[in-house]
């Protein structure tokens, strides 16, 4: 199992389209998930350059509010959709992972910026966790918010506003009951052009019951390259890490 997640800062040119598609072959992932594609129109034949061949399976949202658009590509057969979920800048894939045959949930995330649209947001993903009866959950993407003040570096977090957004973005993983894996890699995800500010706005949050049939889990953040943006890649790994295989921060 490896899933890739990626804020692309858009996906309009054959630049971006080549770097991806390399690195979905050079990690062998089965799933993508791309938050800010800034593209109106998604069909099959750019999801086929991008993925390198014709056997996947594609669900998006258009470039609408302010750019908060997705898309997932899956491999054919390595998970099975039963239904997909198009709710506030968010997507979520309710299948059979064709690994184990774990029934689970991936959902691509990408929050706004502002706390009143995240707070309209969260409510909605934390209503459909609420109601669905599978507890292996995985969610992927850009939130826009880090959980401690460290997350974050040449960005002013004094303020109460940066606080109650750290404060009501922990609770929204804890409604969810969610936890972050172990992170590799670098340790920053976003990082301005100059360079003099940067924060861990993208991360994956799991479930316990989805630890429990993927174990060892980790998040790799990849370097950065066509975006603002790291590519992280979700994966396991040889190493036991206890009988705590994830820490909170």
């Amino acid at each position: 199992m490896k899933i890739l997640s990626y804020n692309t800062r858009g996906l309009g040119s054959r630049t971006k389209w080549r770097f991806i598609r390399e690195l979905i072959l050079k990690e062998k992932v089965d799933m993508v998930s791309f938050q800010e594609t800034k593209l109106d129109i998604i069909d099959k034949p750019l999801c086929n350059f991008i993925w390198g061949d014709s056997s996947f399976e594609w669900a998006f949202t258009p470039a609408v509010n302010r750019g908060r658009d997705l898309l997932c590509i899956w491999q054919q057969g390595a998970f099975v959709l039963e239904n997909c979920h198009r709710g506030s800048s968010f997507i979520s894939l309710r299948g059979v992972w064709g690994e184990n045959s774990l029934s689970c949930v991936i959902t691509n995330i990408y929050s706004p910026c502002s706390l009143k649209e995240k707070r309209i947001q969260w409510s909605e993903v934390v209503a459909l966790r609420s109601t669905s009866p599978l507890l292996a959950w995985c969610v992927v993407g850009d939130f826009n918010s880090v959980r401690p003040l460290a997350e974050r570096r040449g960005v002013s977090t004094s303020s109460y506003a940066s606080r109650r957004d750290i404060k009501e973005f922990n609770l929204f993983i804890d409604a969810m009951q969610l936890c972050d894996i172990p992170l590799a890699g670098r340790r920053f995800i976003w990082v301005r052009p100059n360079g003099r500010a940067m924060s861990r706005l993208d991360r994956a949050l799991v479930s316990v019951d989805w630890l429990e049939d993927w174990p060892n889990c980790f998040q790799q953040v990849m370097s950065r390259d066509i975006s603002d943006h790291c590519p992280v890649v979700i994966k396991r790994s040889d190493v036991n890490w206890g009988p705590k295989p994830f820490r909170f921060l």
